[in-house]
């Protein structure tokens, strides 16, 4: 498999009808120009998901502590924002997010904010 690559979806004043990607084991992954960028993760499944933000880039040589994000089992629900595209972005010119629970029960989507 490949990871998921996310369409940013454009928050428009008159409001929006969000579209999910499910979880998947390869990862999701999404374009950042360094634009407001909010990432929702939902989560029904059985099980609490940790999700990781990748952190390929480096601050003055060293290695950034990747970002970590648990999303309780059930009914769990988070919002992350605010990825630096110098620390975040792989050579792409995305974001990789990890989830250690996928599958069904794990959505995400990414959201342009305004």
């Amino acid at each position: 498999m490949t990871r998921a690559l996310l369409t940013v979806q454009d928050v428009i004043q008159t409001g929006i009808t969000p579209s999910y990607t499910q979880a998947i084991v390869d990862g999701t992954s999404f374009p950042n120009v360094g634009l407001p960028i909010l990432v929702h993760i939902k989560n029904t499944s059985g099980a609490s998901t940790t999700v990781t933000f990748q952190t390929p880039g480096k601050a003055k040589g060293e290695t950034i502590t990747v970002r970590t994000v648990t999303v309780p089992a059930t009914n769990g629900d988070k919002m992350v924002s605010f990825f630096p595209p110098d620390i975040f972005n792989q050579a792409d010119g995305t974001v990789y997010v990890d989830f250690s629970t996928y599958g069904a029960g794990v959505v995400v989507a990414a959201f342009l904010v305004h």
